[in-house]
Formats: structure tokens, sequence, C-alpha cells
């Protein structure tokens, strides 16, 4: 299943989200990444079908346990791409766009990995 956007969302409204959380967490040492990769949960539930694509995958009685992972693996790593693209269309830095991207897909992936390992 292919991450739609619906673009709602552009590089001023991904920002101020961003600005938003960070001051509602400024007692957070990582209060500027913390609002960013906030902001991003925010962009993927508002401005993409990730949350009705993982629960088809993940709720699936057709898909077993090892097709489940492999296409939500597939799923997120959609969400990393889609997410970059819209930061070099709207004009996010490429800066916020890799790093953003990595901590998604280091933490999701790991996620995989332990559904995996524990399957096995």
């Amino acid at each position: 299943m292919n991450i739609l956007t619906n673009d709602v969302w552009t590089a001023d409204r991904f920002l101020n989200h961003a600005l938003t959380v960070s001051l509602e967490n400024s007692d957070r040492r990582d209060a500027k990444d913390y609002g960013l990769y906030g902001a991003f949960h925010a962009w993927k539930a508002e401005n993409t079908n990730f949350h009705n694509a993982a629960t088809s995958i993940l709720k699936s009685e057709e898909l077993d346990a090892g097709e489940q992972n492999q296409a939500y693996t597939r799923l997120v790593i959609d969400v990393a791409q889609t997410w970059v693209t819209f930061c070099e269309q709207s004009g996010v830095s490429t800066e916020i766009a890799v790093s953003i991207a990595h901590k998604y897909l280091a933490r999701e992936l790991s996620k995989i990995q332990n559904w995996i390992s524990k399957a096995a």
C-alpha cells in the first residue's frame, strides 16, 4: 500500500507546528528536536493516509506475520520517502528532512526487527 498525501501542509505549517510543540515542551533539553519530530508525526497523521494503510496491514487476516512485517516495512520506507519529497518540494531544509527520516526509520525498523525476533 502506497502513502498518499492530501497536500494540506506547507513548510510554514510544519515549522509553526514544530515551534508550538517546542514551546509547549521548553523544559526538555531537546525541545527543538522534540518539536520537529512531533511536527513530523502531525504531518504524517494529517497529511497522509499512513494510519489507514498501517491499520489495513496490521489487522489483515489475509497476511501472515512475515507478510505483514514486509508490508509494514515497505510502508515505513514509503513514509520516509514521501516525507523527504515533501521537504524538497515545500522548502523544509535537507538537514531537517534527513534527520527526521533517519530517526523515524531507525525507530520503526527497530520495532519491526523486534517483532521478527519474537516470532522466530
